[in-house]
């Protein structure tokens, strides 16, 4: 009879070492794919040209506290330790790429092994309202509530080595967090909107892409309309509008006769004369006519000799942009301060 005892002793005496080494092979950290290993974000997620950018690594299937991580910068070791989880840098100019590599190890070996390449761009957003301004105006129409606004959007963006157009580039527009997906598309730099009511805001943001994702930028423009309003000028028979001077409080005329002429800023219109736009003066709380054609043009004219204030005012309304509307009021003196 053949006795099983031996062989029975030595499976035993097998399983006895051989399962430990099984157990510990199962909840070892896992050494397949870093991609399922590490989760990876910057911030901001699309770094500008010569700015700080942040990398921080996240696991849901390790404890990175338990290993030792390395973060290389173009091939050159930066920073390493046990659970360092970021990393800092500053960028350089467009285009230059800045590869980071991130190497996690723990006592058995490599864990993940993960590159991030981070080429800096920029995209600068540039807006302006459909609101009227007057000649020789310096800056920006600016929006009041309901008008439309102008937007264009200027990459600086570097792929192979030169500089890319702006139709040369894939543009994803939002507003207020909302794609729009009709402004939205390959050379689609500019958008146009209408601007929210006053005591709110419109947030646009574009996302510039190009060689296919390999370069990206990202631009934010706040948009927060401001209220019309209305500047007056004296109009001088021979040397025209006054410009440099506005009339505030009030004007002392050099004559016994006077004209003046209102403009109004940042209403939704192309002229001051617009049919959309109603003019109400007043004289010392009585209507009065403007100039013919001109209804943001008054005169004003006294006796030879007679002196006294007259308290004038101005409302402008804009009929079709009903949230459009601004006041203005002044005086004109002649001789003493005695009233009319």
């Amino acid at each position: 009879m053949i006795s099983l005892r031996a062989p029975l002793i030595f499976i035993l005496f097998f399983a006895f070492l051989v399962v430990p080494f099984l157990v510990y092979a199962q909840v070892a950290l896992p050494t397949d794919s870093s991609t399922d290993t590490l989760t990876i974000t910057t911030n901001p997620e699309y770094p500008r040209p010569f700015s700080v950018a942040e990398i921080r690594i996240q696991s849901f299937s390790v404890d990175l506290n338990q290993l030792t991580i390395s973060w290389f910068l173009n091939g050159t070791l930066q920073k390493e330790g046990v659970g360092e989880r970021t990393f800092l840098f500053q960028t350089g100019g467009i285009g230059e790429k800045a590869t980071v590599r991130i190497v996690a190890r723990s006592s058995i070996g490599v864990i993940a092994d993960e590159v991030v390449e981070i080429t800096p761009a920029s995209v600068d957003l540039i807006w302006q309202g459909r609101t009227y301004t007057p000649p020789f105006y310096r800056g920006r129409s600016v929006v009041s509530a309901e008008a439309l606004v102008d937007i264009v959007a200027f990459p600086q963006i570097i792929l192979n080595n030169r500089f890319l157009q702006d139709d040369e580039v894939t543009y994803t527009w939002k507003k207020d967090g909302e794609v729009l997906g009709e402004y939205s598309g390959y050379g689609k730099n500019t958008l146009l909107i209408q601007a929210p009511f006053q005591g709110s805001a419109t947030t646009i943001e574009v996302l510039a892409t190009a060689g296919g994702g390999a370069v990206n930028a990202e631009g934010v423009a706040v948009i927060e309309p401001i209220e019309p309003f209305i500047r007056v000028y004296e109009n001088d028979p021979l040397l025209g509008v006054q410009f440099h001077k506005a009339i505030t409080g009030t004007l002392i005329p050099t004559s016994n006769d006077v004209t003046v002429t209102a403009y109004p800023f940042f209403f939704s219109v192309e002229n001051r004369n617009s049919s959309a736009l109603s003019y109400e003066w007043l004289a010392n709380d009585t209507p009065i006519d403007s100039l013919g054609n001109d209804r943001g043009s008054i005169n004003i004219a006294v006796d030879d000799g007679q002196v006294g204030v007259a308290d004038l005012s101005l409302s402008i309304q804009n009929a079709v942009r009903i949230f459009q509307a601004a006041a203005a009021a002044f005086s004109i003196t002649f001789g003493s301060e005695t009233n009319l």
